[in-house]
């Protein structure tokens, strides 16, 4: 559960993207860590591994299904990457950025939003990108 608005929400086209969500991409949401609310105790499995970007990012599971549930990286301490298909409604959780599109699958129509061949720039890039779109009142 979110206790405050997500700082975004991209897509991620990378190939470990692509295998953890057994599909084109993965949504991601980012949320200030302080913001998760767990209603209940989870028991979470931990793995890390060296992201395309080559930095190292720490992955957390359910230890009983291995459902995927987020990930964090060392260079942005504060704050997680939900997994938007974790949620009970992920409706709203449409992508305004695309990143590691190089890897995307030919038939994935991008739409308009700013896309990246590899990763995004900054965070401050995703954090405009998500204000711009929700004052558009695209959600």
């Amino acid at each position: 559960m979110l206790a405050a608005s997500p700082l975004a929400v991209y897509a991620c086209h990378c190939r470990d993207c692509q295998r953890f969500a057994s599909g084109p991409y993965a949504v991601g949401i980012i949320v200030n860590r302080k913001d998760m609310v767990f209603p209940r105790p989870a028991a979470l499995a931990s793995t890390q591994r060296r992201g395309d970007s080559g930095r190292i990012v720490r992955q957390f599971a359910c230890a009983q299904c291995g459902t995927r549930l987020w990930h964090e990286a060392d260079h942005a301490p504060d704050t997680v990457i939900l997994r938007a298909g974790t949620l009970d409604e992920p409706g709203w959780a449409r992508p305004a950025m695309h990143s590691w599109t190089r890897s995307r699958l030919p038939w994935v129509d991008l739409g308009d939003e700013p896309q990246f061949a590899g990763a995004v720039p900054s965070r401050d890039v995703l954090y405009d990108a998500w204000r711009a779109w929700l004052d558009a009142g695209e959600t």
